[in-house]
């Protein structure tokens, strides 16, 4: 009987299952959930190196990525008997917070673009995608990411940054998951040293924004319209990946360190002040203890 008890302590503490495991089964969960409906659909997903990625491509994609997060989400919710929008997806004003934080990835993306443009890094070559079509992609690239950004930020910063917030404090699981955020970028054809450690500080800010609002919102809406901007709107690679029917043409010149060379903007130097401006708005025009009321 000592024996069980022993083992089980192992597994389990305070009547639960410990944090270390809850968070393992998420990710094989997600692991599991996507291969899959992945397997059956990863011959729609090859894109030859170099070339933009086509709607349908990053839509299949994307979806595979968002069934796995939900699913794994709902999987956890009902073992730990909690509502699935627990890991921060409520609050009164949620969509509030989601169109702020939109706002402020389109201001810090125009920001580096206007730095980079000034610095003589960032050249607009003229208007690519026109009329109608136009639009027609502004939305469905609009879609697409606001789908990216919800997948990758309940991943990242739902249901295991509240978990294992509970089990280590905040920061020691804000720097364990962007360790993992930048770590699952590894395999973009464009990356570079710099561009993963900017995923990386990245992360802990949108950590720091999770804990301040108390909400996956801000988060979202700013990861949304960031990677929008990127792609559609200034025409720039986004980690290494450049988008079909984007709106800009332009070209990037100059030191790779500052011009983020073919990682695109995010891997510029300039997203360490950039980040670190949109943390200190954030903690400057929220109270952590009345953030999502």
């Amino acid at each position: 009987m000592s024996k069980i008890k022993s083992i089980k302590w192992i597994f389990v503490g305070a009547n639960q299952i410990r944090t270390g495991w809850r968070a393992l089964l998420f990710i094989v969960c997600w692991l599991a959930l996507y291969a899959a409906v992945g397997l059956p659909s990863r011959h729609l997903l090859h894109v030859d190196k170099g070339r933009e990625i086509p709607f349908h491509v990053a839509a299949v994609g994307e979806a595979l990525q968002l069934i796995a997060t939900l699913g794994a989400t709902w999987v956890m919710s009902k073992v730990e008997r909690r509502d699935i929008f627990a890991y921060g997806l409520s609050g009164p004003r949620f969509l509030a917070w989601c169109v702020r934080g939109w706002l402020m990835g389109l201001a810090a993306v125009s920001l580096m673009i206007l730095s980079l443009w000034s610095l003589g890094c960032w050249h607009f070559d003229g208007i690519h995608t026109h009329g109608s079509s136009a639009l027609l992609y502004a939305i469905l690239w609009g879609l697409l990411f606001s789908a990216v950004a919800f997948s990758e930020e309940c991943t990242f910063r739902g249901y295991l940054f509240v978990t294992l917030s509970r089990g280590m404090n905040v920061w020691p699981a804000a720097v364990c998951l962007s360790i993992l955020f930048a770590a699952v970028h590894l395999s973009g054809s464009g990356e570079n040293w710099f561009g993963i450690f900017a995923l990386f500080f990245t992360g802990l800010m949108f950590s720091f924004i999770v804990w301040r609002t108390q909400s996956l919102a801000a988060a979202f809406g700013l990861h949304a319209s960031w990677d929008w901007a990127q792609s559609y709107l200034y025409g720039v690679a986004d980690s290494g990946n450049r988008i079909h029917g984007y709106l800009v043409r332009s070209h990037m010149s100059g030191n790779e360190l500052l011009s983020g060379g073919s990682v695109g903007p995010e891997g510029s130097i300039l997203v360490i002040p950039v980040m670190l401006l949109i943390a200190v708005t954030v903690h400057l025009t929220t109270d952590p203890r009345h953030s999502s009321d």
